[in-house]
């Protein structure tokens, strides 16, 4: 939110330096992000004004003009053709000072534009720095003296300021002096209300007081619509608000002022003299003021004529009554709605506005009245014909504080600091608020209607400490007292999980939950039936348009980023949640993602660099589950889509399936464009955290040696090798202790469509030493049992 200094000197008179100002703003909650036109940034620039324009001799574009600063005439040749004669300008001299668009200073120098020497130059906003407008030349206020320096009038420093969602009560003018004035304990000048004034002739009704608690408006005959006034085109430009002319500008400046949105209606466009606030039945297409159709929901709140709607209620009028140049009559409207009414309609139409965003913080709902004040003297002071002829104010019930009991005890054990009750009561004096002394330690205090952010106690005492200054409590080093409750056993099962993968040399990574639907097609088939995927409601880019079902997406992303950025060895893993719908239900999972890609590493003199493959990955996954003590791991194919035909599997605990490991399929990397082979894998944390054992069994070291038989045999290229380890373990050999595979050969002596594999059984009796006839026997029974039929 950008407020200039001469905005909140309306209401607060200021002797404070600028940055002292940001400063105590900063202390009371209202960070001050930066300050523009803290201090001029040219020099040498003067008021001047156009005598005569001609057209340049060789360019259309150009314009030869001549200024003059009260003494002598200029020639200049300027760019905006829109240029005229007696128009009072920034003008800046031969010598004069400016900064470029990288901030750097420039002089102006003469200058030979097509032939026309050119003795200086006419300055538009953004070249001063005074606000965002590169459209054309600053045209300054008629009534400047020829000759004066431009930084001297237009110096008024901007406030960007950064607010929490709460500080609804400070979007405006009038609520930063009022935090001011109670930091500084003074008071401001509040503006008049309303004059009271009927208005006859209109009917005006609100048909849901619930959503539309009070709407006010006040017809003006006889307006002449214009372009505003320099004074009032720079203040709306300073906070980032386009001039329209001098009716809506009006409206707009009053909202920056005091924080009430309002409306103006041309009144002849009205059909039948009738205003009615309240929803419509069934969807209702509306044109609105940014030339858009919009097909506004059925709970909006609209305000309507006798033929239909004519503006959205709290976000933004209605095309067809729109104040134009050929307005004569006009009705000013200002109303106090229901925060979540407005907020659903802008969220769902995503059409958020000035308005919008200000209604939804909450307003207050006795400013109303004197918003239309305000916006009537203005109007009067800009359109010296017109005539105010009357207001009508509908409102459900006065609007009267709220009053919450308040503890000085619980004060000062929440803020850690002894306050007494004065102390407390002083305070929210400055504040505006008014207060009732209950008791020695307790107080009644009425909430103002323009602070609808505090509901309760807390919110009070909240109040006690910016407004007695984070920096005046003093800080004391608490005593440790432990929560005494337990952590979430995920919680602790991810950082273990996270401790062993950075053990394995891995890195870990964040991305984003929501992806987009082309992503979504990539990994929804992992493990997810089609139509498990949750759209997310009124996105505002089809990019991230849908939860994730898998971590796959986020790290393909990851991986072409790196890739376009010739970082080609990757070692990465995820911890985050998947979402899927089964059904009508919502299901959140917590998931583990590793991807591997190119080089396990780094070159070296000494040894040839090695790719990543399937089989580094299915180690790294081994160690983990090995880490977690997980027992009767195997490794079953798949037939994943999205991964190699012949290079995937599903990891399985037990007879539990817990997640999917394999090459990922060519075909899917294309779709980012990956060049080179890609292996991932992603384990289900819920699954692994009820597997993993709550108790650690220890075992002696053995005392008797081990003896070892190799055993080589010949199969078929496609017999996998996991059913001679899971047959070896079915037969439950009270001496076998271990069978690993040692070595698979392929070559000139085992016949085509064949394979050599070599196993490797260690025999141990943990009672005694074994017998080399003893291993022998058993030998040839494990044998026997495991042969391939």
């Amino acid at each position: 939110m950008k407020i200039p200094l001469s905005l909140i000197k309306q209401f607060l008179p200021l002797q404070l330096s600028v940055q002292e100002i940001a400063d105590q703003l900063t202390l009371l909650g209202l960070e001050v992000e930066r300050i523009e036109n803290e201090q001029p940034t040219y020099s040498g620039v003067v008021v001047g004004q156009i005598e005569s324009v001609k057209r340049h001799p060789q360019a259309d574009k150009l314009l030869l003009l001549k200024v003059t600063d009260g003494k002598e005439s200029f020639d200049i040749v300027c760019g905006d053709t829109t240029c005229e004669a007696n128009l009072k300008v920034a003008f800046a001299k031969v010598g004069a000072k400016l900064k470029d668009e990288k901030g750097k200073d420039f002089k102006i120098q003469k200058a030979k534009l097509r032939g026309v020497e050119s003795f200086g130059m006419l300055c538009a906003a953004d070249e001063l720095g005074i606000f965002e407008d590169a459209s054309g030349i600053l045209r300054l206020d008629p009534d400047f003296e020829l000759g004066a320096d431009v930084s001297e009038l237009l110096w008024d420093p901007v406030f960007d300021i950064s607010l929490t969602p709460n500080l609804g009560h400070c979007m405006s003018a009038l609520g930063v002096a009022r935090e001011l004035a109670a930091f500084m304990n003074k008071k401001i000048n509040l503006p008049d209300s309303v004059k009271a004034k009927s208005l006859e002739g209109w009917d005006v009704s609100i048909e849901n007081r619930e959503l539309c608690p009070r709407y006010a408006c006040a017809l003006i005959e006889n307006v002449t619509v214009a372009p505003s006034p320099f004074w009032l085109q720079m203040r709306l430009g300073m906070c980032g608000i386009r001039s329209i002319n001098n009716i809506v500008d009006v409206t707009n400046l009053v909202m920056l002022e005091m924080g009430q949105p309002m409306h103006a209606f041309d009144a002849d466009k009205i059909h039948g003299k009738k205003i009615r606030v309240g929803t419509a039945k069934g969807t209702k297409k509306i044109s609105l003021l940014d030339d858009t159709e919009r097909d506004a929901p059925e709970e909006s709140l609209f305000i309507q004529d006798s033929k239909g709607p004519i503006a959205l209620a709290g976000i933004m009028g209605g095309s067809e009554s729109a104040v134009s140049d050929q307005t004569k009559d006009i009705l000013l409207e200002a109303a106090f709605l229901n925060p979540l009414t407005v907020r659903k309609t802008a969220t769902k139409l995503g059409l958020r506005t000035e308005s919008s965003i200000r209604f939804e913080k909450g307003t207050d709902p006795n400013l109303v009245p004197i918003a239309i004040e305000r916006a009537r003297s203005l109007i009067a002071e800009l359109s010296s014909q017109s005539s105010f002829i009357g207001i009508i104010d509908e409102k459900a019930a006065d609007f009267l504080p709220k009053e919450i009991h308040l503890r000085v005890p619980r004060v000062q054990k929440i803020l850690g600091h002894h306050f007494s009750l004065s102390e407390v009561d002083v305070i929210f004096h400055k504040l505006g608020f008014k207060t009732k002394t209950l008791s020695k330690d307790a107080l009644q205090v009425a909430v103002p209607t323009f602070r609808s952010d505090i509901s309760e106690e807390i919110d009070l005492i909240e109040e006690v400490a910016r407004i007695y200054g984070y920096n005046h409590i003093p800080e004391v080093i608490p005593k440790f007292t432990s929560a005494k409750l337990p952590h979430n056993p995920l919680f602790h099962f991810e950082n273990l999980i996270r401790t062993r993968l950075i053990a394995e040399g891995l890195q870990e990574i964040l991305t984003c939950d929501l992806i987009s639907p082309k992503l979504a097609e990539i990994t929804k088939e992992l493990s997810h039936p089609k139509g498990s995927l949750v759209q997310v409601q009124h996105s505002k880019s089809n990019e991230h348009s849908i939860l994730r079902p898998s971590l796959l997406a986020g790290m393909l992303e990851t991986q072409a980023f790196n890739q376009g950025r010739k970082i080609s060895d990757l070692s990465l893993f995820e911890i985050g949640r998947i979402h899927l719908r089964v059904g009508e239900e919502f299901i959140e999972q917590e998931t583990v993602a590793i991807l591997l890609s190119g080089k396990e590493s780094p070159h070296s003199w000494d040894r040839p660099a090695h790719a990543v493959d399937f089989f580094t990955l299915k180690g790294i996954v081994e160690n983990l589950l090995a880490a977690l003590r997980l027992t009767d791991v195997g490794f079953k194919p798949s037939k994943h889509p999205s991964f190699h035909p012949t290079n995937q599997a599903n990891i399985m605990v037990k007879d539990a399936d817990i997640g999917v490991i394999g090459e990922l399929h060519p075909e899917t990397l294309d779709l980012l464009d990956i060049k080179q082979k890609t292996f991932f894998c992603e384990l289900n944390l819920y699954h692994l955290l009820k597997l993993h054992p709550k108790k650690i069994s220890l075992e002696e070291i053995p005392a008797f040696p081990s003896s070892e038989r190799d055993w080589t045999v010949t199969l078929d290229d496609s017999f996998e090798i996991s059913r001679i380890l899971e047959s070896a373990k079915a037969f439950s050999s009270p001496l076998l202790e271990k069978i690993e595979l040692l070595d698979l050969f392929k070559g000139k002596s085992v016949p085509e469509g064949k394979k050599n594999a070599t196993f490797r059984f260690t025999y141990r009796n943990r009672k005694k030493t074994v017998s080399f006839d003893d291993v022998e026997k058993e030998h040839m029974k494990v044998i026997s049992s495991i042969m391939p039929k």
